[in-house]
């Protein structure tokens, strides 16, 4: 074998064997959409966070108030970042399912839930417009963010 073909080869071998890069932004957008859409589908109306309460900072955390039953949407939510996470399991505390996940790309980045009834936050949902009558769950939804 030639030196030139030699290197080539040995090249080839290398770069094939090295990981391919990933961008987190991509994939940071991609399951942000996948979960906003998951929950749209469930015929949402998204409120204020602060109804949960008024003197705590929420930061980007998004809310909204779904026609989906509690365990339903938690599936669905689930199903939608499914491929992008690492396994984590639901906590029920009174009535509400919590998770964090961490990312499968990148550990550091963290995505939660919070999938309640209505039933407990009903008088401040109807000031917000929200019947807790037919709006049976709330999701609190914390996007991908790096952990500091």
């Amino acid at each position: 074998m030639k030196p030139k073909m030699a290197s080539l080869l040995i090249l080839l071998v290398f770069l094939s064997s090295c990981k391919k890069s990933v961008n987190m932004q991509n994939i940071i957008s991609e399951v942000d959409k996948k979960v906003l859409t998951t929950i749209s589908g469930m015929d949402s109306k998204e409120f204020a966070c602060k109804v949960f309460n008024p003197y705590y900072d929420f930061g980007k955390s998004l809310c909204f108030a779904v026609k989906t039953p509690r365990d339903d949407a938690a599936a669905l939510i689930m199903a939608a970042v499914d491929g992008y996470v690492q396994t984590a399991s639901w906590q029920d505390d009174y009535g509400a399912l919590h998770t964090t996940y961490q990312m499968k790309h990148d550990p550091a980045y963290k995505i939660a839930f919070d999938v309640g009834h209505t039933g407990a936050n009903g008088d401040l949902l109807k000031e917000q417009g929200i019947d807790p009558k037919v709006y049976r769950t709330t999701i609190m939804y914390i996007p991908p963010s790096k952990d500091k």
